[in-house]
This record gives structure tokens, C-alpha cells and sequence, in this order.
């Protein structure tokens, strides 16, 4: 499995367990014993968040793979090099996101 791919699968699991509770919205939540209100999972784990997020980290990865494929290495576009070299940064710093994740590789990490 590659980058791409282990952050497609990842974005995919992401996705279906937050559309399991999306609109779901009870009085009080149980969060390891701990009785917390609506508000707080509102603000911090909320569905349409991870919704969003996963449609955001879905176009950094669409757009990423865009740019790599447009330009090669050694390639006098020093703008569109640039703009690849950040993007690569930005898929890694993303990727840490399931760093616990048995099929996370080290090499994927940011340099």
C-alpha cells in the first residue's frame, strides 16, 4: 500500500463512522465513563467536523496528486517545483494524523 492509498482507505473509514452519527444528537454522551454535554461533542467530535475535514483532506490529496504528475524533478519551473515540494509536506503532515495505525511506514513521516 502506498501513501496515496493509505490515506484514501483512511479518509474512507473516517468518512463511514462519522456518517453513522451525523444529526444524531442525544441529551448526554458517555466518553469513558465520563457523563459530557452536547455542547462539548458540538465542539470537539462532531460528525459534520470529520465530514468536512475528510472532504478538505480529499482535495489537498486530489490536488497533490495533480501537481505531481505535472511536474517532474529537474524541471526549470521553479514555482510549480515549489508548489509540489509544499504540497508533499502538507500529504505528510497529513499522514500523521493515523500514525498508530498498523500500516502507517515511517518513511511517510515529515522531514
Amino acid at each position: 500500500m502506498d501513501l496515496i492509498d493509505f490515506i484514501r482507505a483512511r479518509l474512507t473509514e473516517d468518512e463511514a463512522e462519522a456518517r453513522q452519527f451525523d444529526g444524531v444528537r442525544p441529551d448526554r454522551y458517555e466518553v469513558d465513563n465520563l457523563e459530557v454535554s452536547p455542547e462539548y461533542v458540538t465542539l470537539y467530535i462532531s460528525p459534520a467536523r470529520v465530514l468536512r475535514d475528510v472532504a478538505a483532506a480529499r482535495e489537498l490529496l486530489d490536488l497533490y496528486i495533480e501537481v505531481s504528475y505535472a511536474v517532474t524533478p529537474g524541471g526549470n519551473d521553479y514555482v510549480a517545483w515549489g508548489l509540489r515540494t509544499g504540497l508533499d509536506i502538507a500529504v505528510r503532515l497529513l499522514v500523521t494524523r493515523w500514525a498508530d495505525h498498523p500500516d502507517y511506514l515511517a518513511e511517510w513521516r515529515p522531514q
